[in-house]
Protein backbone atom coordinates (compact mmCIF):
# COMPACT_ATOMS: atom_id res chain seq x y z
CA UNK A 1 0.00 0.00 0.00
CA UNK A 2 2.70 2.52 0.97
CA UNK A 3 5.10 1.52 -1.80
CA UNK A 4 2.52 1.72 -4.60
CA UNK A 5 0.16 4.43 -3.39
CA UNK A 6 2.37 6.88 -1.47
CA UNK A 7 5.94 6.61 -2.70
CA UNK A 8 5.85 5.37 -6.32
CA UNK A 9 3.89 8.36 -7.73
CA UNK A 10 6.64 10.66 -6.42
CA UNK A 11 9.51 8.44 -7.59
CA UNK A 12 8.50 7.71 -11.17
CA UNK A 13 8.44 11.28 -12.58
CA UNK A 14 11.89 12.05 -11.09
CA UNK A 15 13.62 8.91 -12.38
CA UNK A 16 11.90 8.84 -15.76
CA UNK A 17 14.47 8.96 -18.55
CA UNK A 18 14.87 12.47 -19.87
CA UNK A 19 13.03 14.13 -16.97
CA UNK A 20 14.23 17.56 -15.88
CA UNK A 21 15.00 17.58 -12.15
CA UNK A 22 15.51 20.46 -9.72
CA UNK A 23 16.96 20.21 -6.22
CA UNK A 24 13.66 19.73 -4.41
CA UNK A 25 12.50 17.04 -6.86
CA UNK A 26 15.85 15.22 -6.70
CA UNK A 27 15.73 14.95 -2.91
CA UNK A 28 12.02 14.13 -2.63
CA UNK A 29 12.26 11.54 -5.41
CA UNK A 30 15.29 9.88 -3.82
CA UNK A 31 13.78 9.86 -0.34
CA UNK A 32 10.53 8.50 -1.76
CA UNK A 33 12.43 5.72 -3.54
CA UNK A 34 14.11 4.79 -0.24
CA UNK A 35 10.63 4.44 1.23
CA UNK A 36 9.28 2.59 -1.80
CA UNK A 37 12.00 -0.04 -2.00
CA UNK A 38 11.87 -0.73 1.74
CA UNK A 39 8.07 -0.98 1.94
CA UNK A 40 7.93 -3.04 -1.25
CA UNK A 41 10.67 -5.50 -0.34
CA UNK A 42 10.15 -5.68 3.42
CA UNK A 43 6.41 -5.98 2.74
CA UNK A 44 6.58 -9.08 0.61
CA UNK A 45 9.39 -10.55 2.74
CA UNK A 46 7.04 -10.26 5.72
CA UNK A 47 4.26 -11.88 3.68
CA UNK A 48 6.60 -14.79 2.93
CA UNK A 49 7.56 -15.11 6.61
CA UNK A 50 3.88 -15.09 7.62
CA UNK A 51 2.85 -17.66 5.00
CA UNK A 52 5.73 -19.91 6.04
CA UNK A 53 4.74 -19.56 9.71
CA UNK A 54 1.19 -20.72 8.91
CA UNK A 55 2.75 -23.84 7.38
CA UNK A 56 4.96 -24.42 10.43
CA UNK A 57 8.24 -22.96 9.13
CA UNK A 58 9.99 -20.10 10.88
CA UNK A 59 12.03 -17.98 8.51
CA UNK A 60 14.49 -15.37 9.83
CA UNK A 61 13.74 -11.67 9.55
CA UNK A 62 14.96 -10.14 6.29
CA UNK A 63 14.93 -6.52 7.53
CA UNK A 64 15.83 -5.16 10.95
CA UNK A 65 15.05 -1.43 10.94
CA UNK A 66 17.73 -0.70 8.31
CA UNK A 67 17.17 3.05 8.16
CA UNK A 68 18.17 3.27 11.82
CA UNK A 69 21.59 1.78 11.08
CA UNK A 70 24.61 3.54 12.58
CA UNK A 71 27.38 2.86 10.08
CA UNK A 72 27.34 1.06 6.76
CA UNK A 73 28.41 -2.31 8.14
CA UNK A 74 25.45 -2.00 10.52
CA UNK A 75 23.23 -1.16 7.55
CA UNK A 76 24.17 -4.43 5.84
CA UNK A 77 23.43 -6.34 9.03
CA UNK A 78 19.90 -4.91 8.82
CA UNK A 79 19.10 -4.63 5.11
CA UNK A 80 18.19 -7.71 3.01
CA UNK A 81 19.73 -10.02 5.58
CA UNK A 82 19.35 -13.13 3.41
CA UNK A 83 21.51 -11.55 0.69
CA UNK A 84 24.02 -9.83 2.98
CA UNK A 85 24.70 -13.05 4.90
CA UNK A 86 25.08 -14.93 1.59
CA UNK A 87 27.56 -12.32 0.35
CA UNK A 88 29.46 -12.61 3.61
CA UNK A 89 29.53 -16.41 3.76
CA UNK A 90 30.06 -17.21 0.07
CA UNK A 91 32.04 -14.24 -1.22
CA UNK A 92 33.72 -12.23 1.53
CA UNK A 93 34.89 -15.18 3.67
CA UNK A 94 36.11 -17.33 0.73
CA UNK A 95 38.01 -14.30 -0.62
CA UNK A 96 39.87 -14.22 2.69
CA UNK A 97 37.65 -11.93 4.75
CA UNK A 98 39.64 -9.95 7.28
CA UNK A 99 42.25 -12.63 7.87
CA UNK A 100 45.04 -10.83 6.01
CA UNK A 101 46.49 -7.36 5.93
CA UNK A 102 44.36 -4.21 6.05
CA UNK A 103 44.77 -3.68 2.30
CA UNK A 104 43.73 -7.30 1.71
CA UNK A 105 40.60 -6.79 3.84
CA UNK A 106 39.67 -3.58 2.03
CA UNK A 107 40.08 -5.31 -1.32
CA UNK A 108 37.74 -8.09 -0.20
CA UNK A 109 35.12 -5.56 0.91
CA UNK A 110 35.21 -3.79 -2.45
CA UNK A 111 35.09 -7.01 -4.47
CA UNK A 112 32.17 -8.33 -2.41
CA UNK A 113 30.10 -5.17 -2.88
CA UNK A 114 30.96 -4.90 -6.58
CA UNK A 115 29.78 -8.47 -7.13
CA UNK A 116 26.74 -7.78 -4.93
CA UNK A 117 25.85 -4.87 -7.20
CA UNK A 118 26.38 -6.95 -10.33
CA UNK A 119 24.13 -9.67 -8.87
CA UNK A 120 21.18 -7.27 -9.24
CA UNK A 121 21.61 -6.98 -12.99
CA UNK A 122 24.08 -6.62 -15.85
CA UNK A 123 23.99 -2.82 -15.76
CA UNK A 124 26.77 -0.39 -14.88
CA UNK A 125 24.41 1.53 -12.60
CA UNK A 126 24.17 -1.52 -10.31
CA UNK A 127 27.95 -1.88 -10.37
CA UNK A 128 28.23 1.81 -9.41
CA UNK A 129 25.75 1.25 -6.56
CA UNK A 130 27.83 -1.67 -5.28
CA UNK A 131 31.03 0.35 -5.66
CA UNK A 132 29.53 3.24 -3.72
CA UNK A 133 28.63 0.95 -0.82
CA UNK A 134 32.05 -0.68 -1.05
CA UNK A 135 33.75 2.71 -0.77
CA UNK A 136 31.58 3.65 2.21
CA UNK A 137 32.48 0.37 3.95
CA UNK A 138 36.18 0.92 3.21
CA UNK A 139 36.01 4.50 4.51
CA UNK A 140 34.25 3.32 7.64
CA UNK A 141 36.86 0.61 8.24
CA UNK A 142 39.75 3.08 7.80
CA UNK A 143 38.22 5.70 10.09
CA UNK A 144 36.93 3.30 12.76
CA UNK A 145 39.29 4.46 15.58
CA UNK A 146 38.29 8.08 14.98
CA UNK A 147 34.59 7.18 14.81
CA UNK A 148 34.79 5.20 18.06
CA UNK A 149 36.43 8.13 19.88
CA UNK A 150 33.80 10.52 18.53
CA UNK A 151 31.00 8.17 19.62
CA UNK A 152 32.45 8.01 23.14
CA UNK A 153 32.72 11.80 23.36
CA UNK A 154 29.28 12.60 21.91
CA UNK A 155 27.26 9.79 23.53
CA UNK A 156 23.65 9.51 22.41
CA UNK A 157 23.90 12.56 20.15
CA UNK A 158 26.82 10.90 18.38
CA UNK A 159 24.71 7.80 17.77
CA UNK A 160 21.93 9.89 16.26
CA UNK A 161 24.39 11.88 14.16
CA UNK A 162 26.00 8.66 12.94
CA UNK A 163 22.59 7.29 12.03
CA UNK A 164 21.71 10.41 10.02
CA UNK A 165 25.05 10.35 8.19
CA UNK A 166 24.54 6.68 7.36
CA UNK A 167 21.05 7.42 6.06
CA UNK A 168 22.44 10.23 3.89
CA UNK A 169 25.01 7.88 2.34
CA UNK A 170 22.38 5.21 1.71
CA UNK A 171 20.08 7.78 0.05
CA UNK A 172 22.84 9.00 -2.25
CA UNK A 173 23.64 5.41 -3.24
CA UNK A 174 19.98 4.64 -4.01
CA UNK A 175 20.16 7.08 -6.93
CA UNK A 176 22.44 4.67 -8.79
CA UNK A 177 20.15 1.75 -8.03
CA UNK A 178 17.04 3.46 -9.47
CA UNK A 179 18.39 5.68 -12.26
CA UNK A 180 17.97 4.29 -15.79
CA UNK A 181 21.55 5.24 -16.78
CA UNK A 182 24.69 7.06 -15.69
CA UNK A 183 23.67 10.34 -17.29
CA UNK A 184 20.40 10.52 -15.36
CA UNK A 185 22.07 9.50 -12.10
CA UNK A 186 24.65 12.25 -12.59
CA UNK A 187 21.85 14.74 -13.32
CA UNK A 188 20.07 13.84 -10.06
CA UNK A 189 23.29 14.01 -8.02
CA UNK A 190 24.08 17.40 -9.50
CA UNK A 191 20.63 18.66 -8.58
CA UNK A 192 20.96 17.23 -5.06
CA UNK A 193 24.21 18.98 -4.23
CA UNK A 194 24.18 22.04 -6.52
CA UNK A 195 21.05 24.10 -5.93
CA UNK A 196 19.04 24.43 -9.12
CA UNK A 197 16.35 27.07 -9.03
CA UNK A 198 12.70 26.32 -9.56
CA UNK A 199 9.70 28.25 -8.41
CA UNK A 200 7.50 25.17 -8.41
CA UNK A 201 6.33 24.17 -4.94
CA UNK A 202 6.28 20.58 -3.80
CA UNK A 203 3.13 18.74 -4.76
CA UNK A 204 0.77 17.38 -2.13
CA UNK A 205 1.90 13.85 -3.08
CA UNK A 206 5.55 14.78 -2.46
CA UNK A 207 4.77 16.35 0.91
CA UNK A 208 2.81 13.28 2.00
CA UNK A 209 5.66 11.00 0.88
CA UNK A 210 8.17 13.02 2.91
CA UNK A 211 5.98 12.91 6.02
CA UNK A 212 5.40 9.17 5.67
CA UNK A 213 9.12 8.52 5.21
CA UNK A 214 9.82 10.63 8.29
CA UNK A 215 7.40 8.49 10.28
CA UNK A 216 8.96 5.35 8.82
CA UNK A 217 12.43 6.51 9.89
CA UNK A 218 11.13 7.34 13.37
CA UNK A 219 9.58 3.87 13.66
CA UNK A 220 12.89 2.29 12.64
CA UNK A 221 14.76 4.36 15.20
CA UNK A 222 12.37 3.47 18.01
CA UNK A 223 12.41 -0.24 17.13
CA UNK A 224 16.08 -0.57 16.17
CA UNK A 225 16.80 -2.82 19.18
CA UNK A 226 13.50 -4.75 19.06
CA UNK A 227 12.38 -7.84 17.21
CA UNK A 228 9.04 -7.25 15.47
CA UNK A 229 7.62 -10.70 16.20
CA UNK A 230 8.58 -10.52 19.87
CA UNK A 231 7.10 -7.02 20.08
CA UNK A 232 3.82 -8.22 18.57
CA UNK A 233 3.64 -11.17 20.95
CA UNK A 234 3.87 -8.72 23.84
CA UNK A 235 0.78 -6.75 22.72
CA UNK A 236 -2.57 -7.52 24.31
CA UNK A 237 -5.66 -8.50 22.31
CA UNK A 238 -7.02 -4.94 22.17
CA UNK A 239 -3.76 -3.52 20.79
CA UNK A 240 -3.53 -6.24 18.16
CA UNK A 241 -7.15 -5.69 17.19
CA UNK A 242 -6.51 -1.97 16.65
CA UNK A 243 -3.38 -2.71 14.58
CA UNK A 244 -5.16 -5.22 12.33
CA UNK A 245 -8.18 -2.90 11.95
CA UNK A 246 -5.97 0.01 10.86
CA UNK A 247 -4.17 -2.23 8.36
CA UNK A 248 -7.43 -3.60 6.94
CA UNK A 249 -9.02 -0.15 6.57
CA UNK A 250 -5.87 1.30 5.00
CA UNK A 251 -5.72 -1.51 2.44
CA UNK A 252 -9.40 -1.16 1.55
CA UNK A 253 -9.16 2.62 1.16
CA UNK A 254 -5.86 2.66 -0.75
CA UNK A 255 -6.01 3.43 -4.50
CA UNK A 256 -6.32 0.45 -6.79
CA UNK A 257 -2.87 0.92 -8.33
CA UNK A 258 -0.83 -2.25 -8.55
CA UNK A 259 2.85 -2.42 -9.50
CA UNK A 260 5.08 -5.45 -9.70
CA UNK A 261 7.36 -5.97 -6.73
CA UNK A 262 10.67 -4.22 -7.45
CA UNK A 263 12.78 -7.23 -6.54
CA UNK A 264 10.91 -9.57 -8.88
CA UNK A 265 13.25 -8.35 -11.63
CA UNK A 266 16.38 -9.61 -9.85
Amino acid sequence: MLADSVFAPVVDPVFKAGASVDTAAAWTGTIAFAGQIFCDFAGYSTCAIGCAAMLGFWLPDNFRAPYAAVGFSDFWRRWHVSLSTWLRDYLYVPLGGNRGSRLFTLRNLMLTMLLGGLWHGAAWTFVAWGAFHGLMLVGERLSRPLLERAATMLGGFGTLLGGLMTLLGVLVAWVWFRAPDFAHAAKIHHAMFVATGSSAALTAEAKIALVVFGLLWLMHWLLRHHDLRRWLRQRNALSLGVIWAILAVAIVLSPGVSRAFIYFQF
